[in-house]
């Protein structure tokens, strides 16, 4: 990521907190963890098979929140470097450069992660979709 759109240590807090509130859902509780890889390798019981699905389903909904959004930023961040090494005499004027940079600050600082993320954890887990659980 280039730092041209100042975001990567936002970034690095917005997986943290994607982290955070995945692993510490009830179906990937620390004394389930062991169970599950047990499961894994040894195939034990249908209950500890579908933990470990548990598992995967929710290291599933990172990898389908984080990449593209972290995607998006660096697209802003390529944008925004190649009009700012563009700038001076002979190439982008002041007014080109604000309308080559308009907006692209929006999907940094206006982005709201919840939502998805909340979404995307009832989309696998029902339980979270009828308001029974708290997410």
């Amino acid at each position: 990521m280039t730092s041209h759109l100042a975001a990567g240590v936002g970034q690095g807090f917005e997986d943290v907190r994607v982290l955070c509130k995945l692993l510490t859902l009830p179906e990937t509780k620390k004394s389930n963890l062991d169970v599950r890889i047990l499961a894994l390798s040894l195939s034990l019981s249908p209950y500890n098979k579908s933990n470990v699905m548990n598992l995967q389903d929710i290291l599933g909904i990172y990898n389908k929140l984080r990449p593209p959004r972290a995607n998006k930023i660096v697209e802003g961040s390529l944008r925004n470097a190649r009009t700012y090494c563009s700038y001076g005499p002979g190439r982008y004027s002041a007014e080109e450069m604000r309308r080559n940079t308009a907006g692209v600050w929006g999907q940094v600082w206006a982005y709201d992660l919840e939502a998805p993320l909340s979404a995307a954890i009832a989309g696998k887990f029902p339980r979270y979709r009828t308001g029974q659980s708290k997410l």
